[in-house]
């Protein structure tokens, strides 16, 4: 095993959070909340998010090295509401006052509001999705395999 390593290793070394290239404004004009996303978190706030990586010579130190992984974390309660700052909701970014990144608004809303004034029917209902946006959920990382073999003939 070569190492293991987490986010103060990252800080030493110069690695930045990875910065957005997405630009928008909210609904009232102003820019929206970058969120600051480090390679490997230093706030914990979903199962399974990164907070070290290992650098090992075959898989099976790899392994073992992760499985070594001891981690200090207080459990917070589930939030699943986190909109707007819902009563009790834990502060995910401290870049987004209320838990609200982006306040985006597409489209007439004078049209819309004259189209369904215009309706036979309408049905009012409030859908609850947690997921309002395209997401990727493919993690940012890499594996790599060094052949001697290989390199040697090169």
């Amino acid at each position: 095993m070569l190492g293991v390593f987490g986010p103060a290793d990252l800080v030493a070394a110069g690695i930045q959070p990875l910065k957005s290239p997405f630009a928008a404004q909210n609904r009232d004009g102003t820019p929206w909340h970058h969120a600051v996303r480090p390679a490997l978190a230093t706030q914990i706030r979903y199962g399974g998010e990164p907070i070290a990586f290992v650098v090992a010579e075959t898989v099976a130190q790899a392994r073992d090295a992760a499985e070594a992984v001891e981690h200090d974390i207080d459990s917070l309660p589930p939030s699943p509401r986190q909109r707007g700052g819902a009563q009790g909701a834990p502060q995910l970014h401290a870049e987004a006052p209320g838990n609200i990144l982006l306040d985006f608004h597409y489209g007439d809303s004078a049209k819309v509001a004259e189209a369904f004034a215009k309706a036979a029917h309408v049905t009012k209902l409030k859908p609850i999705s947690n997921r309002i946006v395209v997401n990727a959920m493919e993690p940012r990382a890499a594996v790599g395999s060094f052949d001697k073999d290989r390199a040697a003939t090169r």
